[in-house]
């Protein structure tokens, strides 16, 4: 291979790792300070303080973080047809989870949450 090719590969690898690291490295936050990430994506982390799992299609399944609801700073939302496909554990009062997803606010009361389509947006921590 001659020297031209290797320094074309090199560069067109290196641009790609560049245009992909950024989308890996999602930054971790508290349920606290997830209203100051609104629009981007990023891992908020915190404890199970209650839940709502319900497999009623057109229906929400709910994780609040840190605080019960209606004092919960986060939410978790979770089409109800998607509920069975998560792991249970996730709904266990206490349960510490790291959420990984776009932060939205909600309408009416301004508070943050993370829309969850896929089990591996949720992670228990250990």
């Amino acid at each position: 291979m001659s020297k031209r090719m290797v320094l074309w590969f090199t560069v067109v690898s290196l641009a790609l790792l560049m245009s992909v690291g950024p989308v890996l490295a999602v930054e971790t936050i508290s349920t606290k300070d997830a209203v100051k990430y609104v629009g981007k994506t990023v891992t908020v982390a915190g404890a199970v303080a209650s839940a709502l799992c319900t497999n009623e299609k057109g229906k929400s399944s709910y994780i609040n973080l840190d605080r019960p609801y209606p004092d919960d700073p986060f939410v978790v939302r979770i089409a109800g047809e998607d509920c069975n496909k998560m792991d249970q554990a996730i709904f266990k009062k206490g349960t510490k989870i790291n959420v990984t997803g776009e932060v939205n606010l909600t309408e009416k009361t301004k508070k943050p949450y993370i829309v969850v389509n896929d089990p591996a947006q949720i992670k228990v921590q250990k």
